[in-house]
């Protein structure tokens, strides 16, 4: 693993969540849709806050996310829309 982890581009400054990070890793669903929430809400707000675009001006939003992933997607669940 120390070989393997800094050729992976893991570092100090690498965000990993908290659920992953618990003793023992937290990983429920709901942990993770938490996680994600927080995440993309997170994002969401600070790109509105830095371009001054109002939600309204909006007609479409793509999420990807690479570590949850939730079926059938992360948009027909009620708890991001």
């Amino acid at each position: 693993m120390n070989k393997a982890l800094p050729m992976s581009g893991v570092r100090d400054s690498t965000y990993i969540p908290e659920n992953i990070l618990s003793v023992p890793p937290n990983l429920s669903m709901e942990a993770a849709m938490k996680e994600t929430e927080e995440v993309i809400f997170g994002a969401i707000v600070s790109v509105l806050a830095k371009t001054k675009v109002e939600c309204s001006e909006i007609g479409i939003l793509i999420v990807n996310c690479t570590l949850f992933d939730p079926i059938p997607s992360l948009t027909s669940n009620e708890g991001i829309v």
